[in-house]
């Protein structure tokens, strides 16, 4: 038998107990977007069992001797009618753009994409100039891993609402009394160091689909396997102006890196 529950859409009681929360302690918080889906036209889509989907997005910055490294996090959650059909829906996040550096080398300002991360199973660039697939692995599933049920590593919360590291569960290893799960994306910093700057200019697309939907592929292109419920946009952009001195958090289409 399949067990219901009375369903409350609760506010952003995310960061309980957390010191981002606490005014006038790091890291700081610079700016926020948030969204929230409630799955009401759900017949179209045979999902009535997705009842509502939340994200917030957060840039931060935290200090580091004397300056300041700024980033970017973002946290996930959805709740459904009941714990059986919490693995039904699964997300997938899309990323574009770049990480790079730049330096001033005999007065002129030199860019330099040699940052690299792992993508789809290799090492590569840290440099998309089309959307893709951001996973580690061939499962487009995000926070997927290797040999594992696709929902092992979400998180929930013994404080329902709450994702206080302090209070999290790791669902692979113990199931929730709450049919709510979640997922947090905590990116690059970007910092000046010594001449050089880090500078981080990337789009997400962060999306809720039926986990039926979601096909393993050997393609991080292919990205229109399936329609998906809802999708959340945000973006993490911290470019250094050497002019200035500081990052620009605020992105100017003057300063628009090359991410080729």
């Amino acid at each position: 038998m399949f067990r219901k529950f009375v369903f409350v859409a609760f506010g952003l009681c995310f960061l309980i107990g957390n010191p981002f929360q606490s005014e006038g302690r790091e890291p700081k918080i610079i700016r926020q977007s948030h969204s929230l889906f409630e799955n009401k036209n759900c017949e179209s889509t045979r999902s009535c069992s997705l009842k509502l989907v939340e994200y917030l997005a957060q840039d931060y910055k935290i200090r580091v001797g004397e300056s300041y490294n700024f980033s970017t996090r973002l946290f996930a959650r959805y709740q459904t009618d009941s714990l059986s059909t919490l693995e039904d829906y699964v997300f997938v996040q899309f990323i574009k753009g770049c990480i790079y550096t730049t330096e001033r080398r005999n007065g002129a300002l030199v860019d330099s994409y040699d940052i690299t991360r792992y993508h789809f199973e290799e090492v590569k660039l840290f440099n998309h100039s089309e959307w893709v697939i951001d996973s580690l692995d061939k499962d487009p599933a995000y926070y997927s891993i290797p040999n594992l049920p696709r929902h092992f590593a979400y998180r929930w919360n013994k404080n329902l609402g709450s994702m206080a590291e302090e209070t999290e569960m790791v669902y692979g290893l113990e199931q929730p009394d709450f049919p709510e799960l979640y997922i947090m994306d905590r990116l690059n910093t970007a910092f000046y160091m010594n001449g050089g700057a880090r500078n981080v200019f990337l789009m997400f697309k962060t999306c809720i689909y039926k986990t039926d939907d979601v096909p393993r592929t050997e393609s991080p292109e292919e990205i229109n396997f399936a329609e998906p419920l809802n999708c959340f946009f945000w973006n993490s952009s911290f470019i250094f102006d050497h002019r200035k001195k500081k990052y620009e958090i605020e992105h100017s289409d003057a300063i628009t890196p090359a991410c080729r």
